[in-house]
């Protein structure tokens, strides 16, 4: 029987490195990504299932994580593999906006996802 995997930011080096691991291991894998790459095609073409999200918006992460819940039921794995390290330099010199999407990005958004997803993985 295969196993299905979720993987947010499936174009992070971790994440492309998982999906192709797992494609490779006949997994279904389901994934999202901000840009398009080659690398993504890459991994389309070999089964894999792409949703666009950009983390740092709320609406897209909701539009993003209703079309995933809406796929595969009962997943094995949820890999968040998302981050961003910006902003960089001292703190005061900072733009304080920058701080607040680097939060939403690497805590609050993927919480966000994991909310969505996991009535989907139990239902």
């Amino acid at each position: 029987m295969s196993k299905t995997a979720i993987i947010i930011s499936i174009s992070s080096d971790i994440g492309l490195a998982l999906a192709d691991r797992w494609l490779a291991q006949g997994w279904q894998v389901h994934g999202t990504f901000r840009s398009h790459t080659p690398a993504l095609e890459a991994l389309r073409q070999r089964g894999a299932t792409l949703v666009q999200c950009d983390l740092a918006d709320a609406s897209a992460v909701d539009a993003a994580s209703a079309e995933l819940a809406a796929g595969p039921a009962g997943w094995d794995v949820l890999v968040v593999a998302s981050g961003t390290t910006e902003p960089i330099g001292r703190f005061l010199d900072t733009d304080f906006d920058d701080w607040s999407r680097s939060l939403a990005v690497n805590f609050t958004q993927q919480l966000r996802f994991t909310h969505r997803l996991l009535p989907a993985r139990d239902s």
